[in-house]
């Protein structure tokens, strides 16, 4: 059973994720060459660019306010 602070910061994330789509940026899960890290993000352009990598929760949602 998730803790409703997970579901809230889930939903977060994903309107994060909304507001940065809009503006032409994508989040995904870090990865490091071998396989995805854990709680870690990189955001990308709209040309699949690498704009900022190793970014956390809180990090992304600061970010899609911020752009």
């Amino acid at each position: 059973m998730k803790h409703e602070s997970e579901e809230n910061n889930m939903e977060d994330m994903k309107a994060a994720g909304t507001l940065l789509e809009r503006k032409g940026y994508y989040i995904s899960n870090q990865f490091d060459g071998f396989t995805t890290l854990p709680d870690e993000y990189e955001l990308s352009d709209v040309n699949g660019n690498v704009v900022i990598d190793h970014l956390s929760e809180a990090q992304i949602l600061q970010i899609s306010e911020i752009l």
